[in-house]
């Protein structure tokens, strides 16, 4: 009887021993599982210019450039860039692009005033690859990281794209130096939310870098439709991508014709007491009575 005791005993105490270890097993296994794997880094590449000035790390001898965080790489306006994410490995890394406008013309009037709004300020896409074409010239900033659920995004890496190129997206020509640009910028009135065009309308000075900023104005002339001209001077603002443009804008109004003709002058006393620069005859613009152009 003893005997049979004995076993019995010892079975139980093989059983017992079997259920705590099984049970510490699984303890380990949930353990694990709350245990995050380490995200895996992230390589960033543009098919970059040879004008990737202002790398902290780029290779300037071929069109593929891997980024640092940080890097701000230079691209020309309306050729679309191509970036790609891929991990240590290789693999492709899939993800959520965005793209932000940190400072472009319509931006930085909408910071001196807030009658206007940009539009289409922010872009997002998802994939491991993308092709963005940069409609301004001007500042952004890119961001790539995780979507963790419909409204939020991590930023794993990110950098910065700096647009270059002549202001204005009709004028003059190579021919002419590129003095006179201008362009309509479609924007939301922040009163009527509306959509509206602003006139952009930039100019290059001979003076270039000797002229004080408080020296370039323009008499505008504004044909209205009931037959009348209504001139001013205007001062004009630097543009802040160039050293060697100055610009102004025109607001939508329903009295005018939209024809317009312009005289940049370098002035010290408010444009009433100067002489017109001497690019304005070198426009290909330039008509007997001054530089004409209509808008729309």
């Amino acid at each position: 009887m003893r005997s049979k005791r004995t076993k019995q005993s010892i079975w139980f105490l093989v059983a017992f021993g079997l259920i705590l270890l099984s049970l510490i097993a699984l303890s380990s296994c949930e353990q694990e599982a709350e245990i995050p794997a380490p995200a895996e880094k992230v390589k960033i590449f543009v098919n970059s210019s040879s004008s990737a000035d202002g790398l902290k790390s780029a290779s300037t001898t071929d069109k593929t450039t891997e980024v640092a965080v940080g890097d701000t790489i230079w691209f020309s306006r309306d050729i679309p860039a191509l970036m790609w994410a891929i991990t240590e490995s290789g693999l492709p890394a899939n993800g959520s692009w965005k793209i932000e406008a940190v400072k472009t013309d319509i931006i930085i009037l909408f910071n001196e005033s807030s009658g206007y709004n940009p539009i289409g300020r922010y872009t997002t896409y998802f994939g491991d690859q993308i092709a963005h074409k940069f409609p301004e010239i001007g500042l952004y900033r890119v961001s790539f990281g995780q979507l963790s659920d419909a409204n939020s995004q991590s930023e794993d890496f990110v950098f910065f794209i700096r647009i270059g190129g002549n202001p204005g997206k009709v004028g003059d020509g190579a021919d002419n130096d590129y003095i006179f640009r201008m362009e309509s910028k479609t924007v939301t009135d922040t009163s009527t939310k509306e959509l509206r065009n602003l006139i952009y309308v930039y100019f290059k000075f001979s003076e270039g870098i000797n002229m004080k900023p408080e020296q370039a104005y323009c008499r505008l002339t504004d044909f209205r439709k009931n037959g009348t001209e209504i001139s001013r001077m205007i001062h004009l603002r630097k543009w802040q991508f160039s050293r060697d443009y100055y610009y102004l804008v025109i607001p939508p109004d329903n009295e005018s014709m939209r024809r317009y003709r312009a005289i940049f002058m370098v002035s010290e006393t408010q444009g009433f007491d100067g002489y017109a620069d001497r690019n304005n005859y070198r426009s290909s613009w330039w008509t007997n009575y001054g530089i004409e152009f209509a808008a729309q």
